[in-house]
C-alpha cells in the first residue's frame, strides 16, 4: 500500500461533503452510509478517512464513522448510526485488501485511544463484513446471533414462493380479502413524506407502548423524529420504502425496509392490535414479497435477530452475525469481558423475571 493519506473530519461541513462524495455501492452494506449519523449531534462524532494506492494499483477510500458516550462511567464508540442502524462495517470504496483494513482501523483505534475512549462496540458484524477478520483477530466476542434471509434467485417467481408457506399463511392471506376492504400501499424516494413515515413508524411505536415493550430506538421521540426525516430525506445512495395494509380504511399493519443494488434490507413491521386476530402482518409480508420479486431484487435480508417468523419467512436460510468489543484500555477489557458478556444478560434476564412476575 502507497501514498496513505488519513484524516479526521469533526466538522459539519467537513462531514456533509463527504457524505456527498463517498456514496456507497452494492460491495458495502447499506447501514454503513454515512447519512446515518446525519443530524445528530456533532460534539460526540469523528469519522476517519484514508486515501491510498493498493499493491495492484487500485485506488481506495476506506471510512469509520464513529460516535463516544458515557455509560456506566466508561467512554465508549459506536457506529454514529446508532441506534438506527443493523450490521456494523466500514466503508470501502474501490476495493482493499485485510492489510489495507486493518492498518485503517489500527490507525482509527489509535486515534480514538487518544480521545480517551475506553472500547470501540461493533453490533452485528457479518462474516462477509470488511471489518470481520480484523473483529476475529483482536475483538472480544459478546454475542453471536442469527441473521434470517431469502435468496429471491432460488425461486421463478413469488408464486412459486408462496407455494412452499404453510397452507395456514395463504388461507390467512385470501381470508382478509373476504372479511375487509383491503389497501396496500407502497411508498419509495420523494413519494416518503414526513407525514407517511410518521404513519409507519407511529404505528409501531403505539404496539410496543400497548405491549410494555421498548427498545433503543423507540426509547425516546427524539429519536423517532430522526428516523421518520431520514425516510422522507430520500437520501442518494440508498432507498427507503415504506408499506402499508389498510382494513376498511384503518391502518392495519406497516413495514418500513431499504434497498440497495438487488438487495432488500427489512427494518421494521408494525401492527394494529385491533386487527391482531386477522394477522396483518402476514398480509404485508406476503404483499411485500410479491412487491420484491416483481422489481427483480435477488435478496431480502430479514436481519437479526432471529425472532420465529423471520425464520419462517425464509425457510430456516440465515447468515451469521457478531457483537464485538475492542478494548482500548482496561476499563474497556472490563466492560466488555465483565459488563457486556456476563452482566449484562444476567440483569436483563431479572428485568424481565421481576417484569413479568
Amino acid at each position: 500500500m502507497a501514498d496513505a493519506i488519513f484524516r479526521k473530519l469533526t466538522t459539519e461541513a467537513e462531514l456533509s461533503k463527504l457524505a456527498s462524495e463517498l456514496q456507497i455501492d452494492p460491495a458495502n452494506n447499506i447501514f454503513s452510509s454515512l447519512h446515518w449519523g446525519q443530524g445528530r449531534a456533532l460534539a460526540d462524532q469523528t469519522c476517519f478517512v484514508e486515501t491510498a494506492t493498493l499493491d495492484d494499483g487500485r485506488q481506495t477510500t476506506l471510512c469509520l464513522h464513529v460516535k463516544t458516550s458515557r455509560s456506566l462511567g466508561f467512554n465508549i464508540a459506536e457506529m454514529a448510526g446508532e441506534p438506527y442502524i443493523q450490521y456494523n462495517d466500514i466503508i470501502c470504496k474501490g476495493g482493499a485488501d485485510q492489510a489495507a483494513i486493518a492498518h485503517f482501523v489500527a490507525e482509527s483505534l489509535d486515534n480514538l485511544k487518544a480521545q480517551n475512549v475506553d472500547a470501540l462496540h461493533l453490533h452485528n458484524v457479518r462474516q462477509d463484513s470488511h471489518l470481520f477478520d480484523y473483529c476475529q483477530k483482536f475483538g472480544t466476542l459478546i454475542e453471536q446471533k442469527k441473521a434470517p434471509y431469502l435468496e429471491l434467485t432460488n425461486y421463478t417467481d413469488f408464486q412459486e414462493y408462496l407455494a412452499t408457506t404453510s397452507k395456514k399463511t395463504r388461507y390467512w392471506l385470501r381470508k382478509i380479502y373476504r372479511e375487509y376492504e383491503c389497501e396496500y400501499e407502497h411508498y419509495t424516494g420523494v413519494g416518503i413524506t414526513y407525514d407517511v413515515a410518521q404513519q409507519a413508524v407511529g404505528l409501531k411505536a403505539a404496539q410496543l407502548k400497548s405491549r410494555g415493550l421498548t427498545s433503543r430506538l423507540f426509547a425516546d421521540d427524539e429519536n423517532i423524529d430522526k428516523l421518520n426525516r431520514l425516510l422522507a430525506s430520500n437520501p442518494a445512495d440508498f432507498k427507503c420504502h415504506i408499506s402499508m395494509i389498510k382494513f376498511d380504511g384503518k391502518l392495519a399493519s406497516s413495514t418500513v425496509f431499504f434497498s440497495l443494488g438487488k438487495k432488500i434490507y427489512y427494518y421494521l413491521l408494525a401492527m394494529n392490535d385491533e386487527f391482531v386476530k386477522a394477522s396483518p402482518g402476514n398480509a404485508i409480508m406476503l404483499l411485500n414479497l410479491e412487491y420484491v420479486f416483481g422489481q427483480g431484487y435477488e435478496v431480502f435480508d430479514f436481519l437479526a435477530p432471529e425472532d420465529a417468523y423471520k425464520l419462517r419467512w425464509t425457510n430456516d436460510t440465515f447468515a451469521t452475525s457478531y457483537d464485538y468489543i475492542l478494548p482500548l484500555s482496561l476499563k474497556g477489557k472490563i466492560y466488555g469481558s465483565a459488563y457486556l458478556k456476563y452482566l449484562r444478560p444476567k440483569l436483563k434476564t431479572a428485568y424481565y423475571k421481576f417484569k413479568n412476575f
